[in-house]
């Protein structure tokens, strides 16, 4: 089945549990919390699926900016995961000087832009320290891109991106 397909069928899904059950369900729930809105996983599911070869890398990290803080992600952490997925980030001080945890964004890749997701995620997450956790944040299936960025007390900012599929 094609990522198209599962994303189809993850809208329909959405729609028919969102006409059952109402908004709250986008606004947490003790199962979990979603990261895209039904018009965003539309939007998915007409966008071009991107060629996937079979052995192809699916989850990778990488540093676009490495100023400040070190990123360390924890979580998703693998290949291939299923929905829900947790997120966990562990930041490190660079340096010695103090990671701003106030100055977390998140934001996922959406065709060739992307969203700011940061409210979404936040408001389900516990930030102990320099650590960031939201558990089961619901995804559809398919390839995904985050980026989360975060700055230290001088200001100096890493921006981390995220790749990973949800089967």
């Amino acid at each position: 089945m094609t990522v198209r397909n599962w994303l189809v069928i993850g809208l329909a899904t959405l729609a028919v549990l969102g006409a059952a059950g109402g908004y709250y369900m986008y606004q947490g729930s003790s199962q979990g919390f979603y990261v895209l809105t039904p018009a965003e996983v539309a939007e998915l599911a007409e966008q071009e699926p991107e060629a996937e070869a079979e052995n192809e890398l699916t989850r990778g990290v990488r540093m676009t900016k490495a100023d400040g803080p070190n990123i360390k992600f924890r979580s998703p952490n693998n290949d291939v995961l299923a929905s829900p997925v947790n997120i966990d980030v562990n930041i490190q001080p660079k340096d010695g000087v103090a990671v701003d945890m106030r100055s977390i964004r998140i934001d996922y890749k959406m065709g060739p832009g992307w969203i700011n997701v940061t409210n979404r995620i936040m408001k389900h997450a516990s930030v102990k320290g320099s650590r960031l956790y939201a558990k089961a944040a619901e995804l559809p299936a398919g390839k995904h891109t985050m980026r989360l960025s975060v700055k230290d007390g001088q200001k100096r900012q890493t921006q981390a991106v995220v790749s990973f599929v949800v089967r």
